[in-house]
């Protein structure tokens, strides 16, 4: 099996799963139950592999960062910053993989 091969099959793998929990997110009662978010998690984490390994597969990888990404990235800075300074019985020091979920699937 060649490189390109594989990339294609990651790269189908990713739009995939990334469907699925697109669509199974909020056809299981918005992933807030224990069983369906382990199953969106499940789903994130499985295209950000597939992702991971197809970065590798290439022999000049490139990363496309759109101006949009910025501001997905200062979200995501934002949120771990309440994460580390919330009180510790608040629900953000309680559900930390939601924060760290979230910073996977967000663009």
């Amino acid at each position: 099996m060649t490189r390109e091969r594989l990339d294609g099959w990651c790269e189908k793998g990713i739009l995939g799963l990334v469907l699925a929990a697109l669509v199974f997110g909020p056809l299981a009662l918005g992933g807030v139950e224990a069983l369906p978010f382990l199953a969106l998690q499940g789903l994130v984490a499985g295209a950000a592999l597939l992702w991971g390994l197809r970065l590798w597969l290439v022999s000049r990888p490139k990363l496309l960062w759109p101006p949009i990404c910025w501001a997905a990235l200062a979200f995501a800075a934002e949120a771990e910053g309440r994460l580390t300074t919330a009180a510790p019985t608040s629900a953000a020091t309680i559900e930390p993989i939601t924060t760290a979920n979230a910073q996977t699937a967000s663009p």
